[in-house]
């Protein structure tokens, strides 16, 4: 383990002899939504998974940009970001609400990136591996009283997911980004009979401040 940090360690002083690195913060909203194969009850409930509504979230934390060469630069992040979604659930009773499923992540995207021609856009895609900090069943507006409910237990504690972003460059130092991520492994830890395979989908918006 010792000669492997020694070896990381140094990859990285020999990294920034070779490229240059620049540090920065990032801010931005995020539109979320799940996509569900093959179930309709979730928690013992029956879900309506095909009108579910998008969760607005944000999502905030830091990057390193890696620049190898004029066109070329791999960007990893550490960001805190809101993904959910709100979906119909109906009771026993044949009377149905509306819940919002709310998972927060801590998020470790690693992109590769390129420059679009020489211009000020770039084009960024790659992995990303999110910790699952929080996971909720909330219903708002709430007419009965209820509780929200952890479902932290029953839910993934890791997500990966493949993105790909789009970058504008406004100055030196500020860019806008528009991105698309969408999640390859399920959210729900264990399946019961009838419950769905669920995996997350995001469109964020976010600005970011290049040191």
């Amino acid at each position: 383990m010792k000669k492997l940090i020694i070896i990381l360690l140094a990859g990285l002083l020999t990294g920034n002899l070779l490229a240059q690195v620049n540090m920065g913060v990032k801010l931005g909203l995020n539109s979320s939504n799940f996509i569900a194969y093959d179930g309709e009850y979730l928690g013992g409930a029956t879900v309506n998974l095909e009108e579910t509504t998008m969760r607005m979230g944000f999502q905030t934390g830091v990057f390193m940009v890696i620049q190898l060469g004029p066109f070329f630069q791999l960007k990893p992040e550490l960001v805190y970001t809101q993904k959910g979604s709100t979906v119909k659930i109906f009771g026993s009773s044949n009377d149905s609400y509306d819940a919002t499923l709310a998972y927060d992540y801590i998020e470790i995207p690693v992109y590769c990136g390129w420059n679009l021609g020489q211009s000020r856009f770039y084009i960024h895609t790659g992995p990303s591996i999110s910790i699952l900090i929080n996971a909720e069943h909330r219903i708002d507006p709430n007419p009965y009283g209820w509780q929200d409910i952890d479902m932290k237990d029953e839910s993934n504690p890791i997500d990966i997911g493949l993105n790909v972003a789009l970058s504008y460059k406004i100055t030196d130092h500020f860019f806008v980004e528009s991105s698309i991520g969408h999640g390859v492994i399920r959210i729900n830890d264990s399946l019961d009979e009838g419950e769905p395979s669920i995996i997350n989908s995001i469109f964020s918006f976010s600005s970011r401040y290049q040191f």
